[in-house]
């Protein structure tokens, strides 16, 4: 792997900046498609444009709901609980050699050791680069009223939330998924969750079309939509996914979700 500071900047909107390897991987991800044939097809029809790709599947109502949704309690499109990742078998990257930087869940068990985190394939760019370009699509569509991000790499902002003791709560954004448009709305751009999340957290977003936020995703085996996640380090220097949430949630639910875990971990 490469490390964050290495990690492509660009857009994976062709065939040009990543391999059709890749691109069927992100396109698979996102959509919740498992036909190989199928993706391939879709991605064919497209000139293997990522974007465009993803784009037509949910236009067309074509993506698989339970890969793209996340599960969903009882029958009638209720919300989806809180995917608890602590539970989750996940292979380890390598020996733990006890330095900092690697992911544990809150048992203490090796998780991925962040320094594996990247494309595989350096680029001119920065992912810094990426989150500044990424914030600025985002508040031209939404506006600017949010949580305020770091912009930087997911490690400088696994880095801040470290130094300033707080909790980083990281957002990975689909902009196709059906559920996205009230989510942003409705829960993330809101004064409330503005000022919420800025005076007790840290705050990272990245569309999962982009490099570095779709191996964050993959590091935090996102499979739903909205995908929230809140991280912290423990006193031994190790960096913990505390817990995670998958799917359409409303402000006063993702709201308790997070003091909860505060609370918990404190």
């Amino acid at each position: 792997g490469v490390v964050l500071e290495e990690a492509g900047g660009a857009v994976l909107a062709t065939s040009g900046r990543m391999d059709r390897d890749e691109t069927l991987a992100t396109f698979q991800s996102v959509t919740g498609w498992h036909d190989m044939a199928r993706c391939i097809e879709c991605l064919e029809t497209h000139g293997w444009q990522l974007d465009a790709a993803v784009h037509a599947a949910f236009s067309h109502g074509e993506h698989a709901p339970a890969a793209a949704q996340g599960a969903r309690m009882g029958g009638g499109g209720g919300r989806a609980p809180a995917v608890n990742h602590v539970n989750h078998e996940v292979p380890d990257a390598g020996a733990n050699d006890g330095s900092p930087g690697w992911f544990h869940r809150t048992t203490g068990v090796p998780f991925v050791r962040l320094a594996t985190l990247g494309m595989h394939r350096p680029e001119a760019r920065r992912p810094g680069s990426e989150s500044q370009r990424f914030l600025d699509t985002f508040e031209l569509e939404h506006g600017p009223v949010h949580p305020t991000p770091q912009v930087g790499t997911f490690r400088e902002a696994v880095d801040f939330a470290k130094r300033e003791f707080k909790f980083l709560v990281v957002y990975i954004h689909s902009p196709y998924h059906q559920d996205t448009p009230e989510f942003v709305t409705d829960v993330v751009c809101t004064e409330v969750m503005k000022d919420f999340v800025d005076d007790t957290f840290v705050f990272w977003m990245g569309s999962v079309l982009n490099p570095e936020a779709y191996n964050v995703s993959a590091l935090l085996r996102a499979s739903g939509y909205p995908f929230v996640a809140v991280i912290t380090t423990t006193i031994d220097n190790h960096t913990t996914v505390c817990d995670a949430h998958e799917g359409l949630v409303g402000r006063e639910e993702l709201m308790n979700w997070l003091l909860n875990i505060v609370s918990t971990m404190l």
